[in-house]
């Protein structure tokens, strides 16, 4: 594993890579040398009998925190164990750090009296709670806090020691969480209890709250050869359920939807799975698993009264025994997640405080929102994180958690250098070159005629209504002009006027037979391509991407495309001539076309081009392979947790009230520059145990062994490529060792398995934007924030020390502030073998007086890394702007969901015809992953070689 954190860029003025001031949201810490935190487990026991108890302190409902908290509080004060200046850090459940050793850890009963009234409503009057701390037996009893040597080496890239980040962590928040007005999840978000105030403007069933995030990591700081922990900070808004009653909760979004014909289906899947506490007793904390079905005012069970079992209605026993008279009697109960025959009144549960709506909870409206609560401006984003700072007490020097444990957060450490290398060129037909624009890197008014112009099948069917004729008619001429204006040849498109058909005339959902007639008899005509336009209403593309993979037959795979009538209406009548423009553009690329090719940045001294420029695709001599995984969303399938007052001390309270899982299968997304082109990225998706952020290694390794197979196929009087690069996206820090240990394994195996003699040089570089990092550049108006420029990279400072980690941004925002892609490099295999002479030339274009060889070698690998990364970030050929990502890994990411929804609209429409095992999860039987990916993917049966992008 390579690194190079030892490489300190110098300040090299004949070079066309300017450097900008600019900020982060990375704030270094300071901890006094020596200094150290002493950890205790804590036990907290409730019980209102003599002879039976329960834990409180596992869980993680918020309120089960807020009550663990105060109960350690005032066990601190009864013990008098802490004077100021010390202090403690306690993550509200069994862990517990104090600044200095504690001489006495007895046990401690705090009585219902000692309580505040937030417990007091919780628990029974006769509850007594007994609190204990006890010194852990783990190694790290004792933290050293300035001891940061595991990361001053590799190891802790895969064998990480996380105990002081995480203190650090705890301790960051401490004092905000201490003063109740926040509410924690998990370790690094936190939100204001008062909502913003902003509402709903559908409903009162949502609220929002502003937040923060925060994490810390170990970057190189100051250049004192010192590693430093640092604090990173952002700000967020989120949507939570308000906290009321379920009742009110109905209503309120019934109102939402209009009373809508599939209201109530809706409303029973936004509930389900949400915490609730039932208010005649607020220890009764539960998730809904659902809703009877028939009214309250039918519900009886049975009951044993004087010794005799009796039918008694649900309304009778509330009267009875609770003196509560319910109102709302026509609607179902609410039944807890696992225990469909109990029933609550939705009149007597309170949704608890603190519940984020999950992303697939959202509304469309409400993701709009949210979009543009956190799409904020730069200056208003870097105040608001430095607001976040202040509202953590991080800098005022108030907060005494931090100053007894001699932690410092610098203020004003957040400043950092950019570097903006230029941009790659774009090569069009008849060499054209055209340059995108500095500040945003577009290049959308200079395009050309494509570089590689493919051809319309010779016979191919337009699919529309016959309602929309004469303007689909326009539209299809106008596309023909565009088209041959890009250098293509159109074909003979056939007008078939049957999309109506397709369509229920009532429901405007899809007639799944009439599409299967309808595509049975294109694969009769053997018809290669179907462009269907249709009204956005209907809801036809996951279906029409289906079919473009779906055949019973071993006919061709078809290629298709969408295009809404509101599309070609914007187009002929609003003249949104770049919408018509990336739709060519994305024909194009299908057909098996390039549009662009891009060029890779040019250094300011032609000497340096053969040092820096060694990884250009044009050469045929580097592979790119990007791969991700997608993941179905969560369902509730069971109860495994007891109520907060369960007095059984045999009963394990589980980490969440109920257990999250699928049965649906995992996809991952994989693409390569295999086609005829080495510019031309293509790819297809297969299926894989659900939630598994590995992939699949047997898959993986059969995939690169298809991978070579299709090169091979398409290239075959090119060599096989020297240099193989491998883009993985989305994985965390903790998951490095499985990707560079397990994953490129097998991939390494599959090629061997191809061709037992290939043998190139791997680099394997996790690319991700799942991280909360900022960074701006700083405007002429020094207390300004604005967006990085494309091609900016932060290479110092607020790196870590222990890999070769970057930022790179190669995309300016279109709305808010930009967010680079982290990289980190895990393996580098390629050795340029240069040699002394070649060195001493390079050091002397540098201008490096002295250099060690190994590190010019590096800053060789560096800056043509760079490059060759943005230059891929250049490669959509669909839109004329540079993206976010690496090509590869964005296909891949497509391909992902593009598996996913087929998957869906099979088992939607097609429900009989989903493979399943012999096996079943939580009831639920398992989908056959081979069989499916058989069915669904590109590559069928593992033998086609594909030549087209769809």
């Amino acid at each position: 594993m390579s690194s190079t954190s030892n490489l300190r860029a110098s300040n090299v003025s004949t070079d066309n890579i300017s450097s900008k001031p600019g900020l982060s949201s990375i704030f270094l810490i300071d901890v006094d040398q020596g200094k150290k935190a002493y950890r205790y487990d804590v036990e907290i026991m409730a019980s209102d009998n003599p002879n039976k108890g329960w834990s409180l302190t596992k869980g993680s409902v918020d309120l089960n925190r807020r009550i663990s908290s105060e109960l350690v509080g005032i066990y601190v004060k009864k013990n008098s164990l802490l004077s100021p200046p010390n202090a403690y850090v306690y993550d509200g459940r069994s862990i517990f750090y104090s600044s200095a050793e504690l001489q006495k850890c007895d046990a401690v009963s705090i009585s219902y009296s000692e309580v505040s009234k937030l417990i007091q409503q919780t628990f029974d009057r006769k509850t007594k709670f007994n609190v204990i701390l006890k010194p852990c037996q783990t190694d790290n009893r004792v933290l050293d806090l300035s001891d940061l040597s595991q990361y001053e080496g590799n190891t802790s890239l895969i064998q990480e020691d996380r105990s002081l980040r995480t203190f650090l962590e705890l301790a960051i928040a401490q004092k905000t969480l201490e003063s109740d007005k926040f509410i924690s999840l998990g370790s690094g978000r936190l939100f204001k209890r008062i909502p913003d105030g902003c509402p709903y403007f559908r409903a009162n069933h949502i609220t929002f709250h502003s937040g923060i995030c925060k994490g810390v990591r170990i970057v190189k700081g100051n250049n004192n050869g010192k590693v430093q922990a640092a604090v990173v900070l952002d700000a967020k808004v989120s949507a939570f359920l308000t906290s009321q009653t379920v009742e009110k909760t109905i209503n309120d979004f019934m109102r939402y939807c209009n009373n809508q014909s599939d209201s109530m289906e809706k409303l029973f899947n936004f509930l389900r799975g949400v915490k609730v506490q039932c208010a005649y007793n607020r220890s009764r904390i539960f998730s809904i698993g659902g809703f009877g079905d028939k009214p309250l005012c039918e519900e009886k069970f049975e009951r044993t009264i004087d010794g005799e079992v009796c039918l008694v209605s649900l309304i009778d026993y509330f009267n009875d025994t609770k003196n509560i008279r319910l109102n709302n009697l026509q609607f179902p109960g609410v039944h807890p997640a696992g225990k469909p025959n109990e029933k609550f009144p939705v009149e007597q549960l309170i949704i608890l405080e603190g519940q984020k709506i999950p992303q697939e909870k959202q509304s469309p409206d409400l993701v709009d929102i949210l979009l543009r609560r956190n799409s904020i401006a730069p200056s208003e984003r870097h105040h608001n994180i430095r607001q976040s700072g202040n509202e953590l007490d991080l800098w005022n020097g108030k907060n005494n958690v931090l100053s007894a444990f001699s932690i410092k957060v610098q203020s004003e450490s957040n400043d950092t250098n950019i570097d903006v290398r230029p941009l790659p060129h774009l090569l069009y037909r008849n060499n054209r070159e055209v340059a995108p624009s500095d500040d945003k890197g577009d290049w959308s008014r200079n395009s050309g005629n494509f570089l590689v112009p493919a051809s319309f099948p010779q016979e191919w069917l337009v699919l529309f209504d016959s309602r929309y004729r004469e303007l689909i008619e326009d539209f299809i001429k106008r596309l023909r002009e565009k088209c041959f204006e890009k250098g293509m040849n159109f074909g003979n498109a056939r007008m078939f006027p049957v999309a109506q058909n397709l369509f229920d005339s009532q429901t405007a959902m899809p007639i799944a037979t009439e599409w299967r007639n309808a595509f049975g008899h294109c694969a009769q005509e053997k018809i290669p391509f179907i462009l269907m336009i249709d009204s956005k209403a209907n809801d036809s593309h996951g279906l029409l991407k289906l079919f473009e993979v779906y055949r019973r037959s071993k006919s061709i795979k078809l290629i298709t495309q969408q295009i809404t009538t509101e599309t070609v209406e914007n187009i002929l009548v609003k003249g949104h001539r770049q919408t018509l423009e990336n739709i060519v553009n994305k024909l194009n690329v299908k057909f098996g076309g390039l549009n662009y090719q891009p060029i890779l940045a040019q250094p300011q001294l032609p000497g340096l081009k053969k040092f820096e420029q060694r990884f250009d695709l044009s050469s045929g001599n580097i592979l790119v392979i990007g791969y991700d995984v997608s993941h179905p969303t969560y369902k509730l399938h069971e109860l495994k947790k007891p109520r907060l007052n369960e007095p059984d001390l045999e009963m394990k309270m589980e980490e969440d009230e109920f257990t999250l899982t699928s049965v649906e299968p995992s996809v991952v997304g994989i693409c390569a520059n295999m086609a005829e082109n080495p510019h031309s990225f293509i790819g297809d998706y297969f299926y894989q145990t659900s939630r598994k952020e590995a992939v699949d290694l047997n898959d993986l390794k059969q995939r690169s062994r298809w991978i070579l197979a299709s090169l091979e196929h398409n290239r075959p009087k090119q060599k096989l490529p020297q240099y193989v690069f491998i883009l993985r996206d989305g994985l965390s820090e903790g998951q490095y060792e499985m990707a560079y240990r397990s994953e490129l394994t097998a991939i390494k195996s599959g090629f061997e398995l191809h061709n037992p003699k290939y043998m190139p040089k791997f680099v394997l570089v996790i690319g991700s934007k799942r991280h909360f990092k900022k960074f701006f550049a700083v405007g002429n108006d020094v207390d300004k924030a604005e967006n990085m420029p494309p091609g900016s990279i932060i290479q110092e400072k607020v790196v870590r020390p222990d890999v070769f980690e970057f930022y790179l941004q190669s995309h300016f925002p279109i709305k808010g502030t930009g967010k680079p892609v982290e990289y980190a490099v895990l393996t580098n295999e390629i050795n340029f073998n240069c040699t002394v002479d070649e060195l001493k030339e390079y050091a002397k274009l540098l201008r490096y007086k002295t250099a060690r060889q190994d590190h010019l070698e590096e800053l060789m690998f560096k800056r043509s890394l760079y490059s060759f990364l943005m230059a891929l970030s250049f490669n959509h050929q669909i839109v004329s702007r540079p993206i976010s990502l690496p090509e590869p890994v964005f296909q891949a990411d497509e391909l992902a969901k593009r598996g996913h929804a087929n998957y869906l609209a099979l088992k939607r429409f097609f429900p009989n015809e989903v493979p399943y095992t012999n096996e079943q999860h939580c009831g639920h039987r398992l989908a056959d992953n081979a069989q499916l990916t058989r069915l669904l993917s590109y590559w069928g049966d593992g033998q086609l070689i594909l030549k087209n992008r769809f």
